[in-house]
């Protein structure tokens, strides 16, 4: 399951608040950035990673805050479905982390992060709609309901992938 950790993890270092993903079996660490170009580190360094621990943490999944690296050392049982859990924890704590810099001031690196992560992903229904309010967008207005008419287009996908692959 250590290639399969690494291979899950690999698409969350096109984030941009993410410089580097680097994994070794079962052992990951995911480096928090404010610019890849560089990589330029947060000012002060750990306190990025504090938040995005604590949002990890309240989303389930324990995560140590090294720096601003983000230490994954699940237990050697977890298997594919568990490993799944806890990308998709470990991507919505980026994401909580991003809303958080834009809230306290930190508007360029949040709006970098939130327009990557829906390039990524852009029919992730949940990651798109809970950007809108934070990008000074409408969750219950028209570009909700285009959203959501592209997700129903789309065959209602679960993170992306079309549903039945």
């Amino acid at each position: 399951t250590g290639p399969y950790l690494a291979m899950a993890l690999a698409p969350l270092a096109e984030h941009p608040l993410v410089g580097e993903v680097r994994s070794f079996g079962m052992l990951a660490a995911i480096e928090l950035v404010k610019d890849k170009a560089g990589p330029v580190l947060f000012d002060p360094v750990g306190e990025v990673g504090v938040i995005c621990r604590d949002h990890a943490i309240d989303g389930g999944m324990m995560m140590r805050a090294v720096r601003d690296g983000m230490i994954m050392s699940p237990p050697l049982t977890f298997g594919r479905a568990d490993i799944d859990d806890a990308v998709r924890i470990a991507a919505m704590a980026l994401d909580k982390t991003a809303a958080d810099l834009r809230r306290n001031g930190r508007k360029e690196e949040a709006e970098r992060h939130f327009n990557a992560a829906s390039e990524l992903t852009p029919l992730d229904f949940t990651i798109v709609r809970a950007s809108m309010p934070l990008r000074g967008g409408d969750p219950f207005g028209e570009e909700f309901f285009e959203l959501y008419q592209k997700f129903q287009d789309a065959g209602s996908p679960y993170h992306g992938i079309p549903r039945g692959q």
